[in-house]
């Protein structure tokens, strides 16, 4: 995507290492090359994917981790194809794995979306849809990396109020924690011994 783009003054080679090393960095470890700032619109999109995945689970880094997105994409197969069971590669994942990775998923879609209103809210108060710049997508990827705890920025950071960089600080330490303690902080498990009764409805 940045062949003719922020990569066009540089040749075959550094182009494949380019964009190797920003996919890599933009997963854990925060580290730039160039000016992100000449990054395309979709680049950025792929980027703020990339910074939602993050690291995998063990490690230093941040987002929902590597596996946790394996799982839910395994679900998404196994449902779109009919299948009660998450299954892959002749193996059942067990249905607590999977409620684990919804839920971590929920929690940092949430937290991103919110995240991304505050700061539309506290620092573009008044901003329309049609004013030159948008602030939108710079606000989402700053906002998903504090709670990636990636590093990369548009610049945004720097710019910010107090409150807005306080409020990016507390997202980088609620990045650091993870989703699934602040859900087993928050949320009992609580086993039921009755259910109430089904009620179907339509979808779709």
């Amino acid at each position: 995507m940045e062949w003719n783009g922020a990569f066009s003054s540089l040749s075959f080679g550094q182009k494949l290492q380019s964009s190797a090393f920003i996919a890599f960095s933009s997963r854990t470890a925060g580290f730039n090359s160039f000016d992100m700032l000449s990054l395309r619109e979709t680049s950025v999109i792929i980027l703020i994917i990339c910074m939602f995945i993050g690291a995998s689970p063990g490690s230093c880094g941040g987002g929902v981790k590597t596996t946790t997105a394996a799982v839910i994409a395994i679900l998404g197969i196994n449902r779109l194809f009919g299948r009660e069971r998450t299954q892959i590669l002749g193996r059942t994942i067990p249905e607590e794995t999977v409620g684990k990775a919804i839920r971590v998923v929920i929690v940092y879609i949430i937290l991103t979306f919110v995240g991304t209103l505050v700061l539309l809210l506290t620092e573009f108060p008044g901003t329309s849809v049609g004013s030159s710049p948008s602030h939108l997508l710079v606000v989402f990827f700053e906002v998903t990396s504090a709670l990636s705890t990636c590093g990369l920025s548009l610049g945004l950071t720097p710019e910010l109020s107090i409150f807005g960089r306080i409020f990016v600080c507390i997202f980088m330490f609620v990045g650091r924690m993870g989703a699934l303690f602040l859900i087993s902080a928050v949320i009992q498990k609580k086993e039921g011994g009755a259910w109430y009764a089904e009620e179907d409805i339509m979808v779709g």
